[in-house]
This record gives C-alpha cells, structure tokens and sequence, in this order.
C-alpha cells in the first residue's frame, strides 16, 4: 500500500471528529455487496500487508477491537496501542490537533468515515464505533508520535454479519459515480477538482462550495485542524491519501472550502468530506478520476 508523503502536512495541521456510529454511504444500501467477513477474531488484529518493512524507529500501533468479535450494527470500540521500538508505551503529539485519528473503510468502499480516537494511558486510545454493515474493513491508523515524523498505519477489521442479515456475494462492486452536489437534509455540498484535472503525483487544489436551502454557508466552525477535513482512498484500498485544509481552524468559514494534496496513482478514488456547521456533523461522499501521471518534458 502506498501512502503518498501529502497527507504529513495534513497531519501536521491537526486532527479532530466525534467517535460514533460509522456513516455508510446513503446511496448504497448497507446489504450491498461486499467479501464475507472472515471467522471470528479472538484476539489482536493482525495489521494489513504492507509494502514497506516496519523501520526500527517507527512506533507500532497494535490494534484490536473490544469485543474480540465484532458485528454489524453492534456498539464496539477499537484499541490501539502505541509502541516504541523497545516497545515501551508511547505518546502522541496533540499540540496541532486530536493526537489519533480512525478512518474506516470497507472493502467495497461504500463504508468510509473518521473517528477521533480518545486518549488513555500507556499508550492506548480508544474509538467508539459501530459499523453499518458486515464485511473486512480496513483501519488507517494517523498519529504524530511526540518528536517523530506522522505516521499512518494500517489494520484490517472483520465485522460478522447479523442474524437476519442476508447472504452476500463475495464480489466487490466497482465504484461507481454519485451525486454532485452531494445532498444531507437541508445541506448541498458541491465539488469541484483543480483546472486542471486531476492527476497522479501532481499537486492538486480541491474546492467544495456548501449551501443550505439555497443559500451560502458561512458558519462552518474549525473540525480537524482546519475548515473541514477531507480524505480519500483508491479503489482496492491500495492508496489512501489525507488532504491539506487551506483554511486553518479558529473561525468559522465557507461557503467555500479549499484542500490541497497529491494523489498518488491513477485509478478511481472515494473522496470523503467531514465538516461541522452550528454544531451538526455533515458527510459528503464523492467519487473521482485520476489520470495518469503527466510525461516530465525533455529538457533542451
């Protein structure tokens, strides 16, 4: 999995959310298809493959989920542990922001939010959560541990299914485009990608102007570090990139927000907007297109 290096200035700015229930997207019902889950945990999850060995001085995040066996719709919470290299309890930084951050996501992608994780002591934190439907999801674990670069781990999470839930097919459905302007009760969010579209390892500007009845919001208050906080995943999960608020939190702001960042291969992506207007959690969900990197231009 490659993590592009953008997504370490977003850390930078801070992190915040509310640890609650997982927002599925409403467009796909939660009985969509998605892989079975495997059998039950019984003890820590194991963290996903990576591409890249863990290096001596990075900290370990062990994660596991309470109870051991977690299923759809049922109030759970994930454990994570911090580690050093001599694997003594270590600390994250929380002068910029939330110290951890949960994004959640399920194979399918129809399930993707962020949790804020709640600190405790020897290096434990806590995310409150209830997944909407069953299925292998996967954890990206951010945090800054204290005098260390940000880091993003990841775990993957099996969630069983309900007894009356029916049986689903092992195919993972392609992602497929949604509605722009993205719409939660009175809330429109529309989207709009740089000028330039949206390319592999190029830096790219994304805009979303919100509306409420019609008419501009202006008091969109400070959530994770800045106005808004927005993130997004490959299909397949093998990338995951958080973007860059160019608003900092402080104030409220809109109706437009601005977020920078580099995507960091072509493919389809689920792009994830969380912000907080007069105290109310709004979710929007975008699907988008990156291109192929841009040929670099001989030079004379």
């Amino acid at each position: 999995m490659r993590i592009n290096r953008a997504w370490l200035a977003a850390v930078a700015c801070g992190f915040a959310a509310a640890g609650a229930a997982i927002a599925g997207d409403p467009a796909n019902p939660v009985d969509s298809a998605a892989p079975p889950p495997p059998p039950a945990s019984t003890g820590p999850i194991a963290p996903a493959p990576a591409s890249a060995p863990v290096l001596p001085s990075r900290v370990r995040a062990a994660v596991e989920t309470q109870p051991a066996s977690v299923g759809a719709g049922q109030a759970a919470t994930i454990v994570i542990r911090l580690t050093d290299a001599e694997g003594e309890p270590a600390t994250a930084d929380r002068s910029q922001g939330p110290a951890l951050l949960v994004y959640i996501a399920s194979a399918d992608l129809r399930t993707f939010d962020v949790l804020e994780a709640r600190e405790r002591e020897g290096g434990r934190f806590d995310a409150p959560v209830s997944f909407p439907r069953a299925g292998v999801h996967t954890a990206f674990i951010a945090f800054r541990p204290e005098g260390r670069e940000a880091q993003i781990e990841r775990a993957t999470v099996p969630v069983q299914p309900r007894s009356t839930d029916r049986a689903e097919s092992p195919v993972v459905r392609p992602l497929e485009p949604g509605d722009n302007p993205f719409h939660q009760d009175d809330h429109a969010i529309r989207f709009t990608p740089s000028e330039s579209g949206l390319k592999a390892g190029a830096k790219a500007v994304l805009t979303f102007e919100v509306t409420a009845g019609g008419r501009p919001v202006t008091t969109i208050e400070g959530y994770l570090g800045g106005v808004g906080h927005a993130a997004a995943a490959r299909e397949g999960l093998e990338d995951f990139v958080v973007l860059k608020s160019l608003q900092r939190e402080g104030a409220t702001g809109g109706p437009v927000l601005a977020f920078e960042g580099v995507f960091p291969a072509q493919g389809r992506y689920k792009l994830g907007l969380w912000l907080r207007d007069r105290g109310e959690r709004i979710t929007a969900w975008f699907v988008v297109d990156v291109g192929p990197a841009e040929e670099a231009k001989p030079t004379e």
